[in-house]
């Protein structure tokens, strides 16, 4: 089912006049509904126009870009980070910048951090499948690894384990290429996603260059991507002729993003709350079946016939196949900070009626 609205989706949407709760879409954080947050955009856009018409290494630079590049890479615990226009470009220009390294693919990596010249060469049926083969395949190799995978898989609800990396050679180059974009803004240190949360992994046992990229327009609001790595792999970025050719992101947003921390840090807590309040809420109904994970706002079900029960009581989930038009359908309950308890609670009552 194509909806088609001309206005930005909020808590409630309208189709055809009608209103609608919604609970779907990827912008976690509401940030484009944050009064302070447009209010700072307004101002930013107020300094720095609606665009920068330049690249990124012109003779003539704006310093909003160092300043956000370093408060990023100060906030996820990146060494270095480079912004750009998409997170797609963010992907793209990381994979590149791998030259003919060989890339090893985990199940379901984000088409952003595919090489088009170089092919998954390796099947797995789920990444439990991937963890256990990995180091043995690496191990076979004779030339450089590229191992690319997502941080956390947003469509059915799994934080990959990533204790296999302490098992890897140590004697061979490897890079580990990460998609944190649906992580980046909610998981790790104060939202700072993978990268801030390397420790946790253990990775030091290991010599291995990482590189993280993430698209900043999910959690973060920010039309633009980022890439995050050592000074060295980010200087090479740098260089790059698709980098320098390239327009950058909206240095008004850069502006509003670095004057709205404060918001970002109470829609987290709100967000949080209400991930907290509406597991609470459904843990005990008995028709329906849904994974999920701490403090993230995504709830999956395999119940895909729930899609158009609640669309006929006025609530718009997530639903769609992927990644191929002729696969099943992925079924989710997406919230927000923008959510009230109201909003969850007639959710929740509408669910405890379903009957599968």
């Amino acid at each position: 089912m194509n909806i088609l609205i001309d206005h930005l989706p909020s808590r409630t949407i309208q189709i055809k006049g009608s209103d609608y709760l919604f609970f779907s879409g990827t912008s976690y954080l509401g940030m484009g509904h944050q009064a302070e947050f447009k209010a700072a955009l307004m101002d930013g856009i107020a300094q720095y126009g609606t665009i920068f018409s330049a690249s990124r290494n012109n003779n003539l630079q704006l310093k909003i870009y160092e300043e956000a590049e370093d408060f990023i890479a100060t906030w996820t615990g990146a060494e270095a980070a480079l912004t750009v226009s998409s997170g797609l470009a963010a992907g793209q220009l990381a994979s590149q910048s791998l030259g003919n390294q060989k890339f090893i693919y985990a199940p379901a990596t984000h088409p952003a951090i595919w090489k088009p010249e170089a092919p998954p060469q390796y099947q797995f049926n789920n990444f439990d499948d991937f963890s256990k083969k990995i180091v043995s395949i690496v191990e076979k190799e004779t030339e450089p690894i590229v191992i690319a995978c997502n941080a956390i898989d947003p469509l059915r609800c799994e934080f990959y384990d990533f204790s296999w990396i302490q098992n890897l050679p140590s004697g061979k180059p490897i890079t580990l290429l990460i998609d944190d974009s649906h992580g980046l803004g909610i998981t790790g240190t104060e939202g700072g996603g993978f990268m801030s949360n390397l420790d946790n992994h253990k990775f030091q046992k290991v010599h291995l260059k990482i590189i993280v990229v993430a698209s900043l327009a999910k959690a973060v609001g920010l039309p633009g991507g980022v890439i995050l790595s050592d000074k060295n792999t980010i200087s090479m970025i740098r260089q790059n002729p698709l980098f320098v050719g390239a327009s950058p992101i909206v240095p008004a947003y850069l502006f509003a993003f670095l004057k709205s921390q404060n918001c970002y840090k109470n829609a987290r807590k709100t967000l949080f709350d209400n991930i907290l309040e509406f597991k609470e809420s459904i843990d005990n109904l008995p028709h329906f079946d849904c994974k999920h994970l701490p403090n993230y706002p995504v709830f999956f079900t395999k119940q895909n016939d729930i899609f158009n029960f609640l669309f006929q009581n006025n609530i718009l989930i997530s639903s769609f196949s992927y990644p191929k038009p002729t696969d099943a359908p992925i079924t989710r309950i997406i919230l927000s900070a923008l959510h009230t308890k109201e909003d969850m609670e007639r959710l929740t009552e509408k669910l405890s009626v379903f009957n599968h």
